[in-house]
């Protein structure tokens, strides 16, 4: 995966891109702080 902006202030909105090869058909993205996402690029 790809993220953008890897840096910046408070409060940082970064867009995950998913590159994975072979076609997943599930995601699940946990961002450490409580919070999760089951969609292909979360924002």
């Amino acid at each position: 995966f790809s993220a953008q902006p890897l840096t910046g202030k408070y409060p940082l909105v970064v867009q995950f891109t998913d590159l994975s090869l072979k076609g997943p058909i599930s995601w699940l993205w946990d961002f450490g702080d409580r919070e999760i996402s089951e969609e292909q690029n979360p924002t």
